[in-house]
């Protein structure tokens, strides 16, 4: 069973709610684009504007509604971090990244780690091309 990220559980904060929705639809769409057009600077531009609308977000007080919070923006650096990927910009990922999280250590471990190997990468690069 494929769990959405959209789903939404009755008794949700409606401040959550309705400010996600438009994060959501955005999330769907940048995933379309990437995965299945493979518009990658429509996919990372339609993630940006996800990543704005959930910067508007309040603070969650509850557990609950802070992980959605976290977990749609998450979501929407994953699939700009594949798209920047995608458009061999992988030099700019992590200063993108941090421009939505501010610091490395409010980044999730799976960002973290996606950053980490795009450093690497760029690492071994020149012994490459020798």
């Amino acid at each position: 069973m494929i769990r959405r990220l959209g789903s939404v559980q009755a008794g949700s904060s409606p401040v959550l709610y309705q400010g996600s929705a438009q994060a959501l639809c955005l999330l769907d769409t940048a995933t379309e684009l990437l995965m299945v057009r493979r518009d990658f600077r429509a996919a990372l531009e339609t993630c940006e504007r996800g990543l704005e609308s959930v910067a508007g977000f309040p603070e969650q007080e509850d557990l609950c509604s802070s992980f959605r919070y976290g977990e749609v923006k998450a979501a929407l650096c994953i699939i700009g971090i594949q798209a920047l990927a995608e458009l061999n910009k992988w030099r700019v990922v992590l200063e993108w990244v941090l421009q939505y999280y501010g610091a490395p250590e409010k980044m999730s471990a799976k960002i973290m780690q996606m950053c980490s190997s795009f450093s690497v990468s760029l690492d071994l690069q020149p012994a490459a091309d020798v």
